[in-house]
């Protein structure tokens, strides 16, 4: 597997989990991928949060979807760069600085998760932050499997 292939993965699992923009009632997930909302549901459920812990995860997760599209374009613009880069036979130092544009916007995304995760864990109780992170695992498990590394 690709380092991008495996990043992309990463960030969609800390994504997947931790996404609780659109909090409301507890769900149930359905098939294997759920929409945004449906995840979030199931996470606050999962989770027990109260109404105010829904409100906070809201405020605190409620530009990332707007952020991760215009990101995503940036992503797309900078790769496809990278791939002319590859194919147009360009010097070792324009591919290098075409990669480094791939990874500059990987650490931002990456960074953005992770900073938003750490303001959402600050407002778990620590009841809360074991089944996140039992929740944590499994999906980790999964990810693992799914890619096929032990």
């Amino acid at each position: 597997m690709t380092r991008t292939f495996v990043t992309r993965m990463a960030v969609a699992a800390i994504a997947g989990v931790f996404a609780i923009g659109l909090m409301a009632q507890s769900g149930r997930p359905q098939g294997r991928r759920m929409d945004p909302e449906a995840r979030a549901n199931f996470i606050a459920g999962y989770l027990g949060l109260t109404d105010s812990q829904k409100a906070q995860a809201k405020e605190i997760f409620g530009s990332a979807r707007s952020e991760f599209e215009q990101g995503r374009g940036q992503m797309q613009s900078a790769r496809e760069a990278l791939e002319a880069a590859v194919k147009s036979n360009a010097s070792d130092a324009q591919i290098d600085q075409a990669a480094a544009a791939v990874g500059a916007l990987t650490t931002q995304r990456v960074a953005s998760m992770s900073k938003r995760f750490a303001k959402f864990w600050s407002i778990l109780t620590p009841e809360q932050r074991e089944k996140a992170e039992a929740l944590r695992e499994q999906w980790k498990d999964r990810l693992q499997s799914a890619i096929g590394r032990p």
